[in-house]
């Protein structure tokens, strides 16, 4: 699945989410995550789910929504 990962603007709080938002999550951004965003705000990534939490994997295009 694609999901879009979203930083705060305030805080080190990240929003990731799938386009139709069956899947949401938000939280304190990971060092893995922060790395993979490489100092973006937002960025799309294929990602899986492990059990209950989301893996994000490589970065894609982006994906208008």
């Amino acid at each position: 699945m694609k999901v879009k990962v979203q930083q705060a603007l305030n805080d080190n709080k990240v929003l990731v989410y799938n386009e139709d938002r069956s899947i949401f999550w938000e939280g304190k951004m990971s060092k893995e995550v922060k790395e993979k965003m490489n100092g973006r705000t937002k960025g799309y990534f294929n990602a899986e789910m492990i059990d209950t939490k989301v893996s994000i994997n490589e970065e894609v295009e982006e994906q208008g929504w």
